[in-house]
């Protein structure tokens, strides 16, 4: 693998909202796992290495990992993947699908922001008549 592989790779995240009443952990596990399915992170990994002997260049991640942040409506789980440029679509609807079917097999719902809104029947009000200044 050639430095112009590692140039046709690139990072993207992958962020799932859960309910803070949800087993973040477990979804986290489960994020985590299915970005280190990509096969393209071990292809940029040798990318590296072989750069990293010819030239001093510094040590890159690109390990898939989890980054977790608190909101105040949920759990938000952020996956770093590095995938091909060309397949980075591709590459996140595959990984999206199987974190979904995982999440739905356990149980575990993604957030999403609601909104109750309550509905009142009008009411009769009192007919209040208004007479012109001119006419009292």
């Amino acid at each position: 693998m050639e430095t112009r592989d590692l140039r046709s790779h690139r990072e993207k995240e992958l962020t799932r909202p859960v309910p803070y009443e949800a087993d973040w952990h477990l979804a986290e596990r489960i994020l985590c796992e299915e970005a280190e399915s990509i096969p393209s992170t071990v292809e940029a990994r040798r990318a590296i290495e072989q750069m990293r002997h010819r030239y001093p260049v510094a040590d890159a991640e690109v390990d898939a990992r989890v980054f977790v942040r608190a909101t105040p409506n949920w759990v938000e789980l952020s996956a770093r993947i590095v995938v091909p440029v060309r397949t980075a679509r591709q590459v996140k609807d595959q990984v999206t699908r199987r974190v979904l079917d995982r999440f739905a097999e356990n149980g575990i719902r993604v957030a999403s922001v609601t909104q109750e809104i309550t509905v009142h029947p009008l009411q009769a009000t009192e007919t209040v008549a208004v007479v012109p200044a001119d006419r009292r």
